[in-house]
C-alpha cells in the first residue's frame, strides 16, 4: 500500500501585534483559571495534610504550574515564524556559539553585580541573611522550573513572538529595547532596569542568530546563578 503524502502545513503564521495581544490574554486567562484551581486544591489540601506541609509547597507548585500554562498555551499556538528550531548541531559544533554564550552570560552577571551594589548601598556578599534552613524539595522544584522551564517560555514568547511583530513592522533598532523593557516590566520595577538589560541581552542574541537557542542558554545561566549562588551559600552555611 502506498503511503499517502503527508499535508503542507502551509506557510508559518505571521504574528501582528494583534495576534501579540491575543496571545498575551489568552495566557493571563489561562492564568487566572490555574490560580483559583490551585487556590481550590490549597484550601482543600489543608482539611487533609499539615498546614506547615500546605504552605511550604504551595508557592513552588503555583510557580510550576503557571509556567506550564505559559508553555502550554505558546505550543496551542503552533508558533514556527522565522526562528530556527532549537539546539541544531550546526550552532553547537560553532565556537562563536559557545565564546558569544560566555560573553553573554559575563555582561549579565556584571550587570546583576551592579545591581545588587545599588540596591543595597554596597555591595553585600551575604547572600542569604534573614534566610531559614534549606527546604530541599520546594528549592529543587523551583530551580527546575527556573532553569527549564522560565527561559524556554520567556523566549518564545518575548524574543520569539513579540520581538518579531515588533521586527516586521518597526525593525529591530526598535523591536529589540521595546521588548526588553517589556521584559524588564514583566519582572517588576524593582528589578526593571536590570531586566530590561538582560532583555537587550537575549534580544541582540535572538536577532543577530537568527535563533531562540542561544537567548535560552543565556536566559538559563542567568537564573541558574540568581537562585543556585545564594542556595549553594545557604548550604554551605548551614
Amino acid at each position: 500500500m502506498q503511503d499517502r503524502p503527508e499535508p503542507n502545513p502551509g506557510p508559518p503564521p505571521e504574528w501582528t501585534l494583534a495576534t501579540c495581544v491575543h496571545l498575551t490574554l489568552a495566557i493571563l486567562g489561562w492564568y487566572a483559571v490555574t490560580l483559583v484551581g490551585l487556590f481550590v486544591l490549597g484550601h482543600t489540601a489543608r482539611s487533609v495534610l499539615p498546614a506547615a506541609f500546605v504552605v511550604r509547597w504551595m508557592g513552588p507548585a503555583t510557580f510550576l504550574a503557571l509556567e506550564l500554562v505559559w508553555l502550554g498555551v505558546l505550543r496551542q499556538y503552533a508558533w514556527r515564524g522565522g526562528v530556527k528550531p532549537l539546539f541544531q548541531d550546526e550552532e553547537l559544533r560553532d565556537g562563536r556559539f559557545w565564546a558569544a554564550l560566555g560573553a553573554a552570560l559575563a555582561l549579565c552577571e556584571a550587570a546583576n553585580l551592579l545591581h545588587m551594589g545599588l540596591a543595597q548601598g554596597g555591595l553585600r556578599l551575604d547572600l542569604v541573611a534573614g534566610l531559614g534552613p534549606v527546604q530541599w524539595g520546594p528549592s529543587a522544584l523551583v530551580m527546575g522550573a527556573a532553569v527549564g522551564l522560565v527561559p524556554v517560555a520567556e523566549e518564545w514568547f518575548f524574543r520569539g513572538i513579540v520581538q518579531g511583530a515588533l521586527t516586521r513592522r518597526w525593525g529591530a533598532s526598535v523591536a529589540v529595547p521595546v521588548t526588553a523593557v517589556l521584559f524588564g516590566a514583566l519582572h517588576g520595577p524593582g528589578n526593571l532596569w536590570v531586566t530590561s538589560v538582560y532583555g537587550l541581552v537575549f534580544g541582540w542574541l535572538a536577532h543577530r542568530r537568527s535563533s531562540l537557542t542561544l537567548a535560552i542558554l543565556v536566559h538559563a545561566g542567568v537564573n541558574l546563578v540568581a537562585l543556585g549562588l545564594p542556595l549553594a551559600l545557604q548550604i554551605a552555611r548551614s
